[in-house]
């Protein structure tokens, strides 16, 4: 038995302890060809067609749900958010919108793939979210060099 497994180990939601798992842990590889089996450049291009059309959905669905979900404001005008995770996720969000990051999927492309105006979805964010984007521009230039 190794040392790091004989180490006493709490939940951090419930502060039990936990107790050792008996079956296996699978590595991410293992738990990725649980989910995308086999080669995805040996599938058919129908089937990776279709695989980058659903994660471009999701995308675009968790897209429109953050910026539905953010228009609360504090008292000094400031986007409100739930933690640190809510505003990081928020100011990738728009700074990929905006294009000051691309992502692993281009805003362009996920917005031409279902049909929408990219340039008029970026305009309508920035209409909504112009005084914010000084968020996305501060966090993503420090990350990616942008001045």
């Amino acid at each position: 038995m190794r040392a790091q497994s004989r180490l006493k180990q709490f939940n951090l939601v419930t502060g039990a302890l936990d107790e050792p798992a008996h079956a296996p842990r699978y590595s991410l590889d293992a738990k990725l060809d649980e989910l995308i089996p086999g080669d995805p450049h040996s599938w058919p291009r129908a089937e990776r067609e279709l695989f980058a059309e659903k994660v471009v959905n999701l995308l675009v669905e968790d897209m429109l749900e953050t910026f539905d979900s953010h228009h609360a404001r504090d008292a000094r005008g400031e986007l409100v958010f739930a933690d640190e995770n809510d505003r990081q996720d928020f100011t990738a969000l728009l700074g990929w919108v905006c294009g000051y990051w691309r992502g692993a999927v281009p805003f362009d492309i996920a917005m031409k793939l279902y049909g929408f105006n990219p340039r008029a979805v970026r305009g309508a964010v920035i209409e909504a979210y112009g005084k914010d984007l000084h968020l996305a521009r501060e966090v993503l230039a420090t990350r990616s060099g942008l001045h």
